[in-house]
């Protein structure tokens, strides 16, 4: 259940970066930027579901009240996709279980691996999140527009804090 400090202090920076890019750039009702989701999929692979949905739950309720969102619709996302980052990691990357780069990033996965496992991790997220954010009388093609913009937006943002990802010792 170890983390090393270039892990922890990497993870950090990307939290921080959350907070500044919701907090300082304006995409609009749109899109949505979120690095979340690459914080959640990095917690280390001896982490059993039982910690990575506590873990993830405060992560996001910590980034709600950081940037001043709606309390719990991070959360909720996080804790989703703490829940199944495992099986989707094994159903996308490693199906027959012989992949043991666990790190996911563009350097231990490949490009094309590597996105579309962010793709399928993005999109969980951004469907919960988006579900919670508009949870009122919202047309149903906004939320499928706004969830499939802010999934191409993350991606491309974590493929590219992707490959600062510290490797694993």
């Amino acid at each position: 259940m170890r983390i090393s400090l270039a892990h922890l202090v990497y993870y950090l920076l990307v939290f921080v970066l959350q907070v500044l890019l919701t907090n300082l750039v304006d995409t609009g009702l749109w899109v949505t930027l979120t690095l979340l989701p690459l914080i959640v999929i990095g917690f280390p692979a001896t982490w059993d579901v039982r910690i990575t949905m506590p873990v993830g739950f405060v992560l996001g309720l910590t980034a709600d009240l950081a940037t001043g969102g709606v309390p719990g619709t991070s959360a909720a996302a996080c804790v989703a996709l703490a829940a199944l980052r495992e099986p989707l990691y094994r159903g996308i990357v490693s199906p027959d279980g012989q992949n043991p780069a666990w790190t996911p990033s563009v350097r231990t996965l490949g490009i094309w691996t590597y996105l579309k496992f962010a793709l399928a991790v993005y999109a969980l997220y951004m469907l919960v999140f988006v579900l919670l954010d508009g949870f009122t009388l919202t047309p149903i093609l906004f939320i499928l527009a706004r969830t499939a913009l802010s999934t191409l937006a993350g991606v491309a943002l974590a493929a590219l804090l992707s490959l600062f990802i510290p490797e694993r010792s």
